[in-house]
């Protein structure tokens, strides 16, 4: 069931306040008190925490006991989205290195020029799963050529 749009308002709007103020913030919707915490990772407020009682008065139904729990799993959440951001960055370099390496290696196989520039097209389409590569040399003082493509 979709709350009434007067009810998703004052959710909306406690949920920016929780937000602007990165604080908790607190709003009645149907009799029930709902809390919002801001869920931070690296210094920036990334989402907000919404946790509804069953029923109640007001804000004073959050017990201070209570707020600092959720605010401490708040916390932890936000740091729990920075690791797995940083563990997302770091498998995308890996996965880059990786690439780089395997284009790398086949390319250094050869010495001759054409085989080495050949060879780096197809890799580089291989890997990227690119329709076209071109790569142009130059002499110095002069304009590039196209030398090799696929």
């Amino acid at each position: 069931t979709h709350a009434p749009s007067g009810a998703r308002r004052r959710r909306r709007h406690t949920t920016h306040q929780a937000i602007q103020e990165c604080r908790p913030a607190f709003c009645m919707v149907d009799g029930k008190p709902i809390l919002f915490l801001p869920v931070q990772s690296r210094d920036q407020v990334v989402g907000v925490l919404r946790l509804t009682k069953a029923s109640g008065e007001g804000q004073d139904d959050w017990g201070e006991d209570e707020i600092e729990l959720l605010d401490t799993i708040s916390s932890q959440i936000g740091t729990a989205l920075d690791a797995a951001r940083l563990y997302q960055d770091t498998q995308r370099a890996a996965a880059r290195e990786q690439v780089a390496g395997e284009v790398t290696a086949r390319i250094r196989q050869t010495l001759d020029m054409q085989t080495v520039l050949r060879t780096a097209v197809e890799e580089i389409q291989r890997h990227l799963n690119l329709p076209e590569v071109v790569i142009s040399l130059s002499a110095p003082g002069e304009p590039a050529e196209e030398t090799d493509e696929a």
